[in-house]
């Protein structure tokens, strides 16, 4: 999963803390049922990221046989700041 590293940034650190939060236990949970040989719940977790117009998109997300997990993050990369979704669609003039 993507993690910002080395960065004293509070919104960095609070989108790392989100991600940890919400998909690590995904995970966790997926590793041990593999572990103890019994049928997955989430078949994928992954996430991407691309940028345009001088913002950051990060897309991380969970697939499940009957269920879909989503988050969308909106980095500013000048100043690195965290976007809402309104901010990130005036930005692209939406």
């Amino acid at each position: 999963l993507p993690n910002f590293y080395y960065s004293e940034n509070e919104d960095l650190k609070e989108i790392n803390r989100q991600i940890t939060d919400f998909y690590y236990p995904i995970i966790e949970m997926e590793q041990q049922a593999m572990e103890e040989g019994e049928i997955l719940s989430y078949d994928l977790v992954d996430w991407q990221a691309a940028a345009y117009n001088d913002v950051l998109f990060l897309h991380v997300y969970a697939y499940s046989y009957d269920w879909e997990e989503h988050a969308a993050f909106y980095i500013d990369l000048n100043t690195m700041k965290q976007l809402t979704a309104e901010e990130m669609l005036q930005r692209l003039y939406l």
